[in-house]
């Protein structure tokens, strides 16, 4: 997955995928009202997803992957904030590459 290097490259981005920037933006104003109660709101989350259909299950479990995949670049910004993302998104690089999860 090539990152954006220019400005362009992000408008572009933005404006061809302005409902996934939407989405990665109500993903982090939810993240921010649980990160008081961090492991009820993950539990809810995963209770509630578990109930979606299976084929979307899979289809969020291929975003979580890639966003992994994405994480463990070397180019990936980091920082003490977000260090440890990189860090366990290196390690489990080699098996998120070994292990197929198709659209069925």
């Amino acid at each position: 997955m090539k990152r954006p290097i220019t400005l362009e490259d992000y408008d572009l981005l933005e404006e061809a995928y302005a409902d996934m920037m939407h989405l990665a933006g109500t993903i982090t104003d939810v993240l921010n009202h649980m990160s008081n109660d961090s492991e009820k709101g993950h539990l809810a989350f995963c209770v509630a997803m578990e109930r979606e259909h299976r084929t979307l299950q899979q289809a969020f479990t291929r975003l979580c992957a890639a966003w992994l995949l994405y994480a463990a670049e070397p180019d990936y910004r980091n920082d003490l904030r977000n260090q440890g993302t990189h860090q366990l998104a290196l390690k489990l690089k080699p098996l998120i590459e070994d292990a197929p999860l198709p659209f069925i």
